[in-house]
C-alpha cells in the first residue's frame, strides 16, 4: 500500500488496484469505444462526400484530434493553483513552463520563415512521439506486477515506438513524403525499424505468455489497450494520404487527452469541497471550465489558421503559419513535464485521482 497526498494536503490512500486504469466505466468510454468512433472517422475521411466538402473535413480535422480543440487542455493546467505553484517553485520549471513557451513559437515563426521543409519533418516527428508518449504512459500505469503477468518495463515503450515508426516509416516511403524515399538509406532503414519493430512485440508479448503460463492471470484490459494502441498505426502502411494515415491514432489520442483530463478535475474538484452534496453539485463545473478554455483555445486557432489561408501578405502568412507550428510544439513540450508520472509532484497530485484503487 502507498500514500499519496491531495493538493489539501490529506494523505490519499491508494490500495492495490485492480486491473482497470481509471475505472470500467471510464476506460471503456475514453480508451476503447473511441476506437470505434477513430474506424469510422478513417472511412468517412476517404469518402468522396467528405472529401468535397469543407464542412465535413473540418468536423474530421478540428472534431477529432487533428485540430487543436485538445491542446487547450494543456493550458488549463495553469489555472491550478497548485500546478501553478509547482511550476512557478524552481529555476528549472520556471523555464520550462514560462520561458520556452514563448521561444518556441518565437522559433516556429523563425522556422516557418526560413526552413518551412525542416520544420514541418521536425513537428511530424515530434507529432509520432507525443501520440505514442501518451499511450505508453497509459499502460505502463495498467502495470500491476505483482498481480498480473506483464513483461519487461522496457519494452513496454520499445515496442510501441517501434510499431508506430515502422507504420510511420513505411507509409512515408510509399507517397514519399517530403522526399524520405529519395534519401539515402531510406529503405534500409523503413526495413531495420519493420525488424525492431516485429521482434519487441514477439518479445513483449512472449514475456506476459510465459508468466501467464507460470500461472499469474492475464490483465485483459492491459493487453486490449497495448493491442489497440500499436494497431492504430496500421492505416501508415495502407493509406497514401498523410491526413488520412494518423487519423486513429489522433482520433483516439483526442479521446483518451480530453477524458483523462476530465475525470481528473472533476475527482480533484470532489476531493477539494467540503461536502459529498457540494461536490456533486460542483462536478460540471471544473470539466466545463476545462472545455470552455479548450473551445477558446481552438478558436484562437482557427482565426489564425483562417488568416493563413486568406488574401494577406507572404510574411504575415508566414507569421501565423509559425504562431501555429509554435503552440503545436508548446504542446508536445509541456505535456512531456506535465504528465511525468514518475516525478514526485506527479506522483503525489495526478495519479490519486487517476488510477482506480479495489
Amino acid at each position: 500500500m502507498q500514500t499519496y497526498y491531495g493538493s489539501d494536503g490529506q494523505a490519499l490512500v491508494r490500495a492495490q488496484q485492480n486491473p482497470w486504469l481509471i475505472g470500467r466505466k471510464e476506460d471503456i468510454s475514453f480508451f476503447f469505444l473511441p476506437v470505434i468512433v477513430a474506424v469510422a472517422v478513417y472511412y468517412l475521411a476517404q469518402t468522396q462526400l467528405v472529401a468535397n466538402s469543407m464542412f465535413l473535413t473540418m468536423i474530421a480535422a478540428y472534431g477529432f484530434g487533428l485540430g487543436p480543440l485538445h491542446q487547450g487542455a494543456t493550458w488549463f493546467t495553469y489555472f491550478d493553483k497548485d500546478n501553478l505553484a509547482y511550476y512557478k517553485g524552481n529555476q528549472i520549471n520556471r523555464f520550462r513552463f514560462f520561458i520556452l513557451p514563448p521561444v518556441l513559437i518565437l522559433t516556429g515563426i523563425v522556422a516557418t520563415i526560413a526552413c518551412p521543409q525542416f520544420l514541418f519533418g521536425a513537428l511530424t516527428v515530434c507529432h509520432v512521439d507525443h501520440l505514442v508518449q501518451q499511450s505508453v504512459r497509459l499502460s505502463r500505469l495498467y502495470r500491476k506486477e505483482d498481480k498480473f503477468a506483464t513483461t519487461n518495463f522496457e519494452l513496454e515503450g520499445i515496442s510501441q515506438y517501434s510499431i508506430a515508426f515502422a507504420f510511420t516509416l513505411v507509409g512515408f516511403y510509399r507517397f514519399d513524403f517530403l522526399g524520405f524515399a529519395s534519401m539515402p538509406g531510406a529503405l534500409f532503414l523503413t526495413i531495420a525499424i519493420c525488424v525492431i519493430a516485429m521482434l519487441s512485440a514477439l518479445a513483449y508479448l512472449g514475456g506476459i505468455y510465459r508468466q501467464h503460463m507460470d500461472g499469474l492471470p492475464l490483465n485483459l484490459p492491459a493487453l486490449l489497450f497495448w493491442i489497440l494502441s500499436v494497431l492504430a498505426w496500421v492505416p501508415g502502411a495502407l493509406v497514401s494520404n498523410y491526413f488520412v494515415a494518423f487519423l486513429i491514432p489522433l482520433t483516439i489520442h483526442w479521446f483518451q487527452f480530453l477524458g483523462m483530463n476530465a475525470i481528473l478535475v472533476e475527482r480533484k474538484a470532489a476531493c477539494t469541497t467540503c461536502s459529498a452534496t457540494d461536490s456533486r453539485r460542483s462536478l460540471f463545473r471544473p470539466a466545463g471550465i476545462l472545455f470552455g478554455v479548450c473551445f477558446i483555445y481552438l478558436s484562437m486557432f482557427v482565426f489564425i489558421d483562417f488568416l493563413c489561408h486568406s488574401p494577406v501578405s507572404v510574411y504575415l502568412r508566414g507569421i501565423c503559419l509559425g504562431v501555429l507550428a509554435g503552440l503545436s510544439m508548446c504542446h508536445y513540450m509541456l505535456d512531456t513535464f506535465i504528465w511525468r508520472f514518475q516525478d514526485e509532484y506527479q506522483q503525489q497530485h495526478i495519479l490519486p485521482y487517476i488510477i482506480k484503487s479495489d
